[in-house]
Order: structure tokens, then sequence, then C-alpha cells
């Protein structure tokens, strides 16, 4: 019986442009070779140890929840010139997964990086870094900072990320589980200061759609200079939120956003579906209150209907 890589390869498939990949048991290794493919999707591969791509058209390429849990660490070879996108939503080790020349990479899609935790967690955080660093510019970065919901007696682990490409759109997503996030969007938007347009998703988990609040002392508060420290994204013109749900965290947030944004010309916010039309009214003359009349706020309510508002 044929490896699936070879049954995707160019001999066999001398004109697929497309290869998609989704939750296929007993494929320990994967070696694909094509000069045709332009899109290659891998999902939920729990037995995949050794990746390799050779794929000179290849101009998207995505890896997510693959590499089997019990293998020591990722091995994975790509070599894709052309690469315009990618998205490794996976493990990642700079000894084992070489990812080739990159050099027309445009969008880069990372794995969710660990607010606090323990000690155990500093070794994905830290891998999570290194791929960061690897690239000195793009167009679109996507990164996701989670917070889990306890996070007593944990290591604040943002200080693992010491650099950001340079980006001109920047999507952040942030998992809070009610708590505090100031501190560790200050910490990557100071290092991402080109950016134009940022694009903040409010990420409510399933398990976590019950409204929580931090105890009080909670340190995810910590380090609190981001309410006070100046910070001047001077090329920031566009801002959109999704899922905003008006906590005292999140409004003190997008307070924030305003003022770290000279040049801002349009704010958009999408409520969470759970917000209701009145709520929505209230919080929408809230963040009138910090825009200038020079901004364009969009609010887009629960209803799908949609508010123009100038300060």
């Amino acid at each position: 019986m044929c490896e699936l890589g070879a049954i995707v390869s160019s001999p066999r498939c001398p004109c697929l442009g497309r290869l998609l990949v989704d939750d296929v048991r007993g494929v320990g290794g994967l070696a694909i070779h094509s000069e045709s493919l332009g899109q290659i999707e891998l999902y939920n591969l729990p037995d995949l140890q050794q990746l390799t791509i050779v794929a000179p058209s290849l101009h998207q390429l995505k890896v997510q929840d693959c590499f089997a849990p019990v293998a020591r660490q990722p091995v994975a070879s790509i070599s894709a010139p052309h690469l315009l996108q990618l998205a490794w939503i996976d493990d990642y080790d700079q000894n084992s997964v070489n990812l080739g020349e990159m050099a027309h990479l445009q969008r880069l899609v990372l794995q969710q990086f660990i607010v606090y935790g323990k000690d155990y967690i500093a070794s994905h955080n830290r891998n999570c870094a290194l791929l960061l660093r690897r690239f000195e510019c793009l167009h679109n970065l996507v990164i996701t900072l989670h917070c889990p919901p306890d996070i007593a007696n944990k290591k604040y682990f943002m200080e693992d990320i010491t650099r950001v490409p340079d980006v001109k759109l920047l999507g952040l997503g942030i998992t809070a589980c009610g708590h505090s996030f100031g501190a560790s969007l200050f910490h990557v938007l100071r290092m991402c200061t080109a950016i134009r347009r940022l694009n903040l998703g409010l990420i409510v988990a399933p398990e976590h759609e019950a409204e929580t609040v931090c105890p009080s002392g909670c340190i995810c508060d910590q380090p609190s200079s981001w309410k006070t420290r100046e910070l001047l994204l001077n090329c920031l013109e566009k801002v959109e939120i999704f899922d905003l749900k008006g906590s005292e965290h999140e409004i003190s947030v997008v307070d924030r956003l305003f003022s770290w944004a000279p040049v801002l010309k349009r704010m958009t916010v999408n409520f969470h579906y759970s917000v209701t039309e009145n709520k929505a009214e209230e919080l929408c003359q809230v963040l009138l209150t910090f825009s200038r009349p020079e901004i364009c706020m969009i609010c887009r309510m629960p209803n799908m209907s949609e508010k123009v508002l100038y300060a």
C-alpha cells in the first residue's frame, strides 16, 4: 500500500493544486514532493512524527495540531521558497523544524502564547517566541495570548517575547477568562509601533461563557504601568475589536488604545452576541467619551445594525 505522501506527490498527482488532510490516524511520516501544489492544510494528525514538504509552487501552508504528543520534538523540513502565508499552530523547535528560506512570506499565524503558567509552560512559550524572532518583516501577524482562569501562584511569561517582526497589520486574539489583559497587550504593542491596523479579538471559550470576575488582589493587572506609560503608535489608523462584552478590563484597554493612537481614523467595535441592545447603546456612549472629533467610531450591534458616531 502506498504512503499518503507518495499518493499526493507529483508522480501520481501532477496537477494537484490543493491538499487538505484532516483527522487521519496512522500517519507517522508524511513526505510530499509536488511541483503543482499551491495550498496545503494539515489538521489533527495525532501520530505524525516527521513532515517533509518540497513544493516550489506552494503559497499557503497550514499545520495545526499535527505532531504526535509522544514525540520528543517535532521533526519537519519545509522547502517552499515562494510561500506567502504560513500558519504554524503546532509545536516548534528550531533544532528540528527547518522552515527553509521564506523570503516572500507576508502572513504568519502562530499557536497561542500562554501568559501565565507553571514552569513546564516555559519551553512552549520560548519556542513560540523563537519563531516570532525568525522573521524580520511581515505584512500580517496573527497571534493569540491565552490567560488561564486560575493564575494564582503562576509565572508571568510575557517577558519571553523580546522581539516581534515589523508588521503593518496585527491580529491579536485575547483569551482573558475575566482577567485584565492590558499589560500583555501593552507588551506586544510597544514592539509593534509601526502597525497601521490592529484587529483585536476578545475570545470567549465555550467553557467560560459565563461572566467571570477575577478575585480581589489578582495579579493579572501587573505590571500596572500600562495604565500610565506613554506609547506612540504613530501609524495606527484603524482598530477593529471583536466580541466586546463591556467589562471594566475591556473598557480600560479601549480607553488606552484611543490615547496610544494619535492618528487614529476609525475605531470599529463589534459587540458580543450576549450583549443586550440597551447595554450596547450605553457602551457606545461610554466609548464615545474616549474618542476625538476626527475619529469615525462604528459600533456593530448584536442585531447586526450599525451605528456611525463622532465625538
